[in-house]
C-alpha cells in the first residue's frame, strides 16, 4: 500500500514510525514544507499502558522523565507522585531521518490540495494542523509562549511545575509552566486559557523573564522559544472540509486532541496504535477510519461539556478555581483525565460536590453570544454526524 502523510508533527511523524515498524512492506512518503521535521515543539505526557505497549517507538524519543510534578494555587501547593515525560521535536526528526531514504521517503514540498496526491497514493493522511479559517468559530483557546533559558547558576527546580497559578490572573486563567531540562536549563511557558487567540509575544516574553529572575535567578542566555495556540472546542466540530474517504485528517486537523488541553501527542499515539492493530488492507482502512472518528466523537462529548462550563459559565478571572478544585482530587483520577481514560464513576466524581462558582448572568450572556456567533458551528455539528456515519 502507498501512503502519503502531509506534515511531520506528532501525528504525522508517529504515524510514519508506526507504519514502518508494523507494516514494513508499505511505502510511506512524508510531505513537509519546512526544512526541519517535527516542527519546534515540546510534547509532555503521563505514561500509561499505551505508551508502555509501544515503548519500542516511544522510549527512544523521550528526552527526560520525572518521577513527580507539582502544582501551585493560591490556597495550596501539591506534589503528585506521577511520572511525567518529555519529548522534543528534534528527537522525532532524528528518528524519521534514520529511516530515510530506505524505509521512508521525505519530500520537501508544501501540499495545499491533498486531492492532487490521490493519483499516486492509495491513502493520504492530512496532518497540516487546524484549518486557520475555522479558528474564530471556537469559544476558547489554550495559548502559550515558551522560552528555554540557561541560568548562570543551578536553578533549584528538581521536577516540573505543571501549573503555577499563584501568578497574576490575566486574560482568563493564567499559569506558569516550568520544565527542568537539567540543573541550569528550564523551559518556562506563560500559558492562558483565553477567549481569543490573540497572543502578544513581546508582552509574554517580558513576563517570563521577570518570573525567571524572581523565582530561579539570573539568566545566562535564551536557548530557544516556541509558541502554541491550541483549540478548546465545546462541540464536535468538523475540523477538515474535505469529504473524501481516501483523505484522512489526523492530529489537530482530524480533531484528535485532548479537548480540554489542546494537546495531541497521546491522542496521536492512540490513533496510530488503533491503526496498526486493525488495518491491513484498503478495505480495512476505509471502514476503520470512519468508525474511529465516530468513536472519538462519542468519547469527547463529556470533555466538551466541561469546556462549556469553563468558557461559557466561568468569569475569566475565576477560571483558576476550576483547576484549583480539580487538583484536590485523587492522583489516579487526574492521570485518567489527562489520558482520556475516565470511567463513569470518574465523571460523576468530577461533577460532584459544591461547584467553585454558582450560576451567573455571565453564563447566560456568553451562551447566547456563542450561539448567535455559532450558527455555522451548530451547522458543523450536523455535518460532522454526516461525515462519520
Amino acid at each position: 500500500m502507498r501512503i502519503a502523510i502531509i506534515g511531520s508533527g506528532a501525528s504525522g511523524g508517529l504515524l510514519a514510525l508506526m507504519i514502518n515498524h508494523y507494516r514494513p512492506s508499505w511505502f510511506v512518503t512524508i510531505f513537509e514544507k519546512e526544512s526541519v521535521l517535527g516542527g519546534n515543539h515540546t510534547w509532555c505526557f503521563h505514561p500509561n499502558d499505551l505508551t508502555k505497549r509501544y515503548s519500542k517507538i516511544i522510549d527512544p524519543l523521550i528526552s527526560v522523565t520525572w518521577p513527580r510534578y507539582q502544582v501551585k494555587f493560591p490556597k495550596f501547593v501539591r506534589i503528585l507522585n506521577t511520572s511525567y515525560c518529555l519529548i522534543q521535536s528534534q528527537s522525532l526528526e532524528a528518528a524519521l531521518r534514520r529511516q530515510a531514504p530506505h524505509q521512508l521517503k521525505i519530500e520537501p514540498h508544501e501540499i495545499q490540495n491533498p486531492l492532487g496526491l490521490l493519483d499516486q497514493f492509495d491513502f493520504v493522511f492530512d496532518g497540516r494542523g487546524l484549518n486557520q479559517e475555522r479558528i474564530f468559530e471556537l469559544p476558547g483557546f489554550q495559548m502559550f509562549l515558551g522560552i528555554e533559558l540557561k541560568f548562570q547558576r543551578p536553578h533549584g527546580c528538581e521536577y516540573p511545575i505543571i501549573m503555577d497559578s499563584q501568578v497574576e490572573q490575566i486574560d482568563g486563567y493564567r499559569f506558569m509552566y516550568a520544565l527542568p531540562m537539567d540543573s541550569t536549563r528550564l523551559l518556562l511557558e506563560d500559558t492562558y486559557y483565553s477567549n481569543t487567540p490573540d497572543l502578544d509575544q513581546k508582552v509574554l516574553r517580558d513576563r517570563i523573564m521577570n518570573y525567571a529572575q524572581n523565582h530561579f535567578g539570573a539568566v545566562d542566555q535564551v536557548v530557544r522559544s516556541e509558541v502554541g495556540i491550541l483549540p478548546i472546542p465545546v462541540s464536535s466540530l468538523k475540523f477538515d472540509d474535505l469529504d473524501n474517504k481516501r483523505i484522512i485528517p489526523i492530529g489537530l486537523r482530524g480533531g484528535y486532541f485532548h479537548p480540554t488541553t489542546g494537546y495531541s501527542f497521546l491522542q496521536s499515539l492512540r490513533f496510530c496504535s488503533q491503526f496498526v492493530d486493525f488495518v491491513q488492507s484498503h478495505e480495512d482502512l476505509e471502514l476503520w477510519s470512519q468508525r474511529y472518528a465516530y468513536t472519538q466523537s462519542v468519547q469527547t462529548d463529556y470533555y466538551y461539556f466541561l469546556n462549556k462550563m469553563m468558557f461559557l459559565g466561568a468569569e475569566p478571572h475565576k477560571r483558576f478555581q476550576i483547576f484549583e478544585r480539580f487538583y484536590k482530587l485523587p492522583e489516579g483520577l487526574i492521570s485518567r483525565f489527562y489520558n482520556m481514560e475516565l470511567g463513569f464513576s470518574d465523571k460523576l466524581r468530577l461533577l460532584s460536590g459544591k461547584p467553585p462558582f454558582g450560576p451567573s448572568t455571565y453564563l447566560v450572556r456568553n451562551t447566547l453570544k456563542w450561539l448567535r456567533r455559532g450558527k455555522n458551528s451548530l451547522k458543523d455539528v450536523n455535518e460532522t454526524q454526516h461525515y462519520i456515519s
